[in-house]
Formats: structure tokens, C-alpha cells, sequence
């Protein structure tokens, strides 16, 4: 095969992969985000592209319900009026049995939409459009979230969605190729007189190259490879947490992975895997981490090599076949450690003759990453391990007393794995007017600091139109930890709070 033909293979299974992992990104951005073109602004905002920041800000979230006596044969006269009065968009009505109100209410509407920011509670006809709300006082329920609110995934967990969708892309255009490529010789390197050594597909490899290894060492090779890629990892994840700091070494976007799914509701789920343990959304991930990544790594990476192999230019394979899997890990920081990574993967790919032996080696290379993730491969000592655990206050339980606020995450204060948070909720007022406020997820700006980020729920249940208004605050403070104690300040105002850990 000529040099023309193998770049132009090699760009076309590149952009059909692209493509693929594209089509990927943009089903999540139509499906989940609140408008296609926030989806894919918010994705390439977390790329580092050039993006406006209005253009990666999506419309606010609402929910609106009332309780009735009666109601119409159905909503859509509603769904109307919402988009001709208030600019909805994504409209979704709920019916539910409720127990008797005091006004005699058995059935609940609630609509679910998209509006401009800062909505104001819309004063919907309910009478007009068939509804029959309690009598004199009818119960409405108003609840506003701001776009950071109404749309929450991080930059993490946005490039981990990418990250899966190229993996997809290349899987199977590495199938495509594996198909292609199976009328071609094996993966062969030039030996001392100038000929190509014996692959796959050539017969009496051993008397071509009797230094050339046995087939039958293949998975042996891939095992002591793998444990051998496993420590590379793990030094460098090391090396770039305690030179580089806390940024530099959580950019790797599956470095979210102990924190995916926590903080989204089983009721979102297909009612079959709800009560699913662990969560649903992490064991996909972890599957898709564990399996899918070696996978399409093995299948795209070594049809590429033996394509180039094949044709003769076997050390410009090798070249181009460690650039491109460095750089698909999608995280700059790590780039230098995906291409010492690499090049021994493609070396086992020829030694052994055989694709199992990098499968296996990248099998166990993703088992480290992800026990480097969840922590089971421990770190050397450092303020970023050190915080994850639970953490009691020394000044006492900040649990707000119960009532209809909803408390279901709270208890001690605690770090995860991936940049989330559980528990800690503080509360302004009492259990029906006032200001809850919820850690969520955290961020290291550098060694020392951290940013909380803190959902901010302002409620009303004073009356019988019951309001919540829901949006984010970002608090930053100076961190002191060791395995017993936890100290925070906060850098606007110099409050300390204390912490004693309880796990």
C-alpha cells in the first residue's frame, strides 16, 4: 500500500471514529441538557474552547403544581398556556393521587419546564383550563432553579461523557478495520539483514527469527506489562499531585468517577434499576471504564499498526499509533505519561503477534486507574487525600431539626472521592421559611484552598402557596488537615470551623 493510501485510511478511520463519538456527545446534549446548543457549549467550554459565556448558560428550571378536587380529561390546554404566556419550553405534566387535603384536593398536577431566568411564579388560570384547586385557600407549589442549578454536570463529568463517546467511536471503527486488515501479514519490524521478521499470517516464523518470541508467551507478556503499566500510572499520578499540584492532577476526567451517580435521583431511573446498589450510572461507568476503554484502545490502535506494519512502515505505525492514543486520553497534563504508556503497549502488540496481550496489559492498567480513583491503591500523604472521609464539627451537629425541608443526604460532612460532597446542611430560619444551604461538589484551587460549592434553597411554607428558590453560592477557604482534625477557613470573612473525623 502506497504512503498516499495509508494516510488517507488512516484520516478516514480517524474521522469516522470523530464522528462517531460526535453523534455521541450530541444525543446526551438533545436528550439531557436544556437546549441542544447549551449542551454543546457547556462540552466544548470544558475542552477549553473559545465559548461565550452566555452561550454555555441555558434557560432556569421550574416546577409549578397545584392541588385539585378536580381536573380536566387532559393537560395539553395547560402546556398551551405556559407556552404562549411564559416561553416555555420542554414542557412535562404529571398527575398524581395525593391523600385528602383539607379542602377536600385528591389529585396533584405538576408541569416541569424550561423558562427564562429569574421567572417570577406565573398566575395561571386554573379555573379557565378546567382545574378545580381547594376552595378558599388553594395549595400551589412554586420551585425556581437557576441555570447552574438547573443544569449541574461538571467539567469532569462532561469530558467523561466525551471520553466514553470516543471510545464507542473507536471501537467500532476498529472493528471496521480489524475486518479489513485480515487478508494483511502480520505485525512486522525489520530484522538485521533488511528483511521484514515473521508475523501473523507467515509461516515458520521461528526459522525466519528464531529470537522472536512464542505466541504462547502472549498473555504471560500482557499480565507482567500490565502490572508493570499499573506502577508507571500510579508514580505519575503521584508525581503530577505532589510537583504539579491539586489542578494539574485532577484534570483526568475519570478521576470523577468515585462521585458519578450520588447525586442523581433513582426516580430519574428506569423503575426496573432503581433500587439498583451502587448506584446504576456508576456501575455503567465503571463497566464502560474497565472494559470498554481496553477494548477499542486494542481493536482501533492495533488495526491501525498492523495496517502500517504491513505496508512496510512499521517504526512510522509505531509512531503515529503512540501519538494518537496519548492524545485521545483528552487531558494535556497527561499526555506525557500516556505516550510512556504506549509505546511498550505497542511493542507487546508485535512481540506477542497477537491483540490479547495488549488487551490483557490494558485490562489491568484501567483496574489501576480506577483503584487510583476509588483510593483502594493508597497515595503518599497529602491534603487531597487527607480531607476525604466523614467530619463531625467540634462545636457541635449543624443538622437542621426535621420538618419539611428535605434532609435525605445530611449528616457529618463528607468528602468524596471525585470532587463531591454529602451532608453538611446548615439552616437560616426554621423548617418553614428560611435558607438551606447544601454542599455539593468541591474544587482544589491549590494545595491549600479549596472552593465549596454550596446549593442555596430559599423557602417559603408559610403559606399555602409554598415557593423554594434554588441556586448556587461559591465559597472559598484555606485548608489544614491531618488524619484527625479539619480546619476551614473561610477566605471572605476569616471563619474558622473545625472538624474532627468520625469514619
Amino acid at each position: 500500500m502506497s504512503l498516499g493510501r495509508l494516510i488517507g485510511s488512516t484520516a478516514l478511520d480517524l474521522l469516522l471514529a470523530l464522528l462517531i463519538a460526535f453523534a455521541g456527545v450530541f444525543v446526551y446534549a438533545s436528550a439531557i441538557a436544556p437546549t441542544t446548543s447549551v449542551g454543546l457549549a457547556r462540552i466544548a467550554q470544558a475542552f477549553g474552547l473559545p465559548v461565550r459565556a452566555a452561550d454555555a448558560v441555558g434557560p432556569g428550571r421550574y416546577l409549578l403544581s397545584v392541588d385539585c378536587t378536580a381536573l380536566p380529561a387532559d393537560d395539553q390546554a395547560f402546556i398551551d398556556w405556559l407556552r404562549d404566556h411564559v416561553g416555555t419550553r420542554s414542557v412535562s405534566v404529571q398527575r398524581t393521587e395525593i391523600p385528602p387535603g383539607p379542602q377536600g384536593e385528591t389529585r396533584q398536577v405538576e408541569a416541569i419546564f424550561y423558562a427564562p431566568e429569574r421567572l417570577q411564579k406565573p398566575a395561571v388560570p386554573w379555573q379557565k383550563l378546567g382545574y378545580q384547586p381547594g376552595q378558599p385557600a388553594p395549595r400551589t407549589g412554586w420551585s425556581s432553579m437557576t441555570p447552574p442549578v438547573a443544569y449541574p454536570p461538571t467539567d469532569a463529568e462532561l469530558l467523561m461523557i466525551s471520553l466514553g463517546s470516543l471510545q464507542v467511536g473507536l471501537l467500532l471503527t476498529g472493528f471496521v478495520r480489524t475486518w479489513r486488515n485480515r487478508n494483511l501479514p502480520g505485525m512486522d519490524l525489520p530484522r538485521e539483514d533488511g528483511a521484514l521478521a515473521g508475523g501473523l499470517g507467515t509461516e515458520g516464523d521461528e526459522e525466519d527469527d528464531p529470537t522472536r518470541p512464542r505466541e504462547d508467551l502472549a498473555l504471560f507478556g500482557g499480565l507482567v506489562l500490565g502490572m508493570v503499566l499499573g506502577g508507571l500510572y500510579w508514580a505519575w499520578d503521584q508525581a503530577l499531585l505532589h510537583l504539579w499540584g491539586p489542578p494539574a492532577s485532577h484534570s483526568r476526567p475519570w478521576l470523577c468517577l468515585p462521585s458519578v451517580g450520588w447525586n442523581i435521583a433513582r426516580a430519574d431511573l428506569p423503575f426496573p434499576w432503581r433500587s439498583v446498589e451502587p448506584h446504576l450510572i456508576l456501575l455503567l461507568t465503571l463497566a464502560g471504564m474497565a472494559f470498554l476503554f481496553p477494548l477499542a484502545y486494542t481493536v482501533f490502535f492495533g488495526g491501525l499498526f498492523r495496517m502500517w506494519s504491513a505496508s512496510g512502515r512499521p517504526w512510522a505505525g509505531a509512531v503515529l499509533t503512540v501519538l494518537l492514543a496519548a492524545g485521545f486520553v483528552l487531558d494535556r497534563h497527561f499526555i506525557p505519561a500516556a505516550v510512556l504508556l504506549a509505546v511498550p503497549v505497542v511493542w507487546l502488540s508485535w512481540w506477542s503477534r497477537s491483540l490479547l496481550a495488549p488487551l490483557l496489559a490494558l485490562i489491568i492498567l484501567s483496574l489501576t486507574m480506577i483503584g487510583t480513583a476509588f483510593g483502594v491503591l493508597p497515595g503518599l500523604p497529602h491534603p487531597t487525600n487527607l480531607l476525604v472521609g466523614k467530619w463531625q464539627p467540634l462545636d457541635g451537629d449543624p443538622r437542621p431539626p426535621l420538618g419539611p425541608v428535605n434532609l435525605t443526604h445530611d449528616g457529618p460532612f463528607q468528602f468524596l472521592r471525585g470532587d463531591s460532597v454529602r451532608g453538611g446542611y446548615t439552616l437560616e430560619g426554621d423548617t418553614r421559611r428560611g435558607v438551606l444551604r447544601m454542599p455539593s461538589n468541591y474544587q482544589w484551587i491549590d494545595a491549600e484552598h479549596i472552593r465549596l460549592i454550596v446549593k442555596k434553597e430559599s423557602f417559603d411554607y408559610t403559606t399555602s402557596a409554598a415557593s423554594i428558590e434554588t441556586d448556587l453560592e461559591l465559597v472559598a477557604y484555606r485548608v489544614a488537615v491531618d488524619r484527625k482534625e479539619l480546619v476551614l477557613t473561610r477566605i471572605g470573612d476569616g471563619k474558622v470551623f473545625r472538624f474532627r473525623r468520625v469514619d
